[in-house]
């Protein structure tokens, strides 16, 4: 026996900290009756993640399905892209320059950032 195919949606995780579940943020585009300028406007939904794959940022593809909890009536299709973090870079890339790297405090050291300011 099939499932129904429901409406389906991409989405954006935003929270992945509980089991088995996620929470994403549908964005669509709606014509101010007015102004006729587009706005952004975003739903959060609670999805059923079966397999916990799916972590914050990734960009993922979600179906209507039975009401699963009380708040939960969405089901993970797939993990359409997964977010790009730095372990995903070249390694030239992660590397930052002598001249911003922080000081231990915590702080910048402004006279090697600009120079013209410790003359005057």
């Amino acid at each position: 026996m099939s499932r129904q195919q429901g409406r389906v949606q991409q989405a954006v995780v935003i929270s992945d900290a509980m089991d088995k579940s996620i929470v994403v943020r549908v964005t669509r585009l709606v014509k101010h009756p007015l102004y006729k300028k587009y706005i952004r406007r975003s739903t959060k939904l609670m999805v059923h993640d079966e397999t916990n794959q799916a972590k914050v940022g990734d960009n993922v593809e979600v179906t209507e399905a039975r009401p699963l909890s009380r708040r939960k009536r969405w089901r993970l299709v797939r993990v359409i892209e997964k977010e790009k973090t730095t372990q995903d870079l070249p390694d030239d890339a992660q590397d930052l320059p002598d001249d911003i790297q922080d000081l231990p405090d915590g702080s910048q050291d402004r006279e090697e950032l600009n120079p013209a300011a410790s003359d005057a």
